[in-house]
């Protein structure tokens, strides 16, 4: 037996590799080493079960990113809340979970800053600081997944829920700002001292927990 601590990717019979964060093959097993070559593999496998996955109805469009993911920036600058245009970085201070498309055409970032440093109604709640879609996809549905995203993240929701917050004046006309929230099972619930929409989602009214695409790899190299 060849045994290693190093994390390795293996290749399944039908060619896509598999992670193993610790775990021993025999020798001459087909396998990477965690190199750029292997993380390459890892999202091409992670691409190929997506598709599969699309086929049958089952597809889940999100895969982890991080707060300077440098695909993401450009779809961060096209968001009317966008602070700093060009910066790496597009996420507020504190804890987060920050979600990109396969081809980077749309981006989801949950934060969850700590409630004593929050000031607006709904302190403690996870928040959707930026959403962008530019795909083809429903954001009624990009939403959804988000959420579960976040359930399988973070583990159970805060008593608030989920928040997020709309500027009627900075996006399309509509009868109902945040349209594809409502259709996503949020609320209105009312506005900020600023006078944005806020929308939100309680616990008991969310998707169950989903696993984005790239969670293994993502929180390998977390760890």
């Amino acid at each position: 037996m060849t045994t290693t601590t190093a994390p390795l990717l293996r290749l399944r019979p039908d060619g896509t590799p598999e992670m193993l964060v610790i775990g021993s093959l025999e020798a001459g097993a087909a396998r990477y080493e965690a190199t750029d070559e292997a993380r390459q593999a890892w999202a091409a496998g992670q691409a190929i079960r997506a598709r599969a996955a699309a086929k049958k109805g089952q597809a889940m469009y999100w895969h982890i990113s991080h707060r300077a993911d440098p695909r993401a920036v450009a779809l961060a600058d096209r968001h009317y809340n966008r602070q700093k245009i060009g910066t790496p970085q597009f996420v507020p201070p504190g804890r987060c979970l920050v979600l990109l498309n396969e081809d980077a055409s749309a981006l989801w970032v949950t934060s969850w800053p700590f409630a004593e440093y929050v000031r607006h109604a709904w302190a403690g709640a996870w928040v959707c600081s930026l959403f962008r879609n530019e795909s083809a996809v429903l954001s009624s549905e990009l939403i959804r997944q988000a959420v579960a995203a976040t359930r399988w993240y973070y583990g159970a929701a805060p008593a608030l829920g989920f928040i997020t917050f709309v500027d009627a004046d900075k996006t399309r006309r509509k009868r109902d700002p945040g349209r594809c929230y409502r259709k996503a099972g949020w609320a209105h619930v009312g506005y900020t001292a600023g006078g944005l929409v806020a929308l939100q989602q309680l616990p008991d009214e969310m998707p169950e927990p989903a696993t984005p695409m790239g969670a293994q790899l993502s929180l390998l190299e977390a760890a």
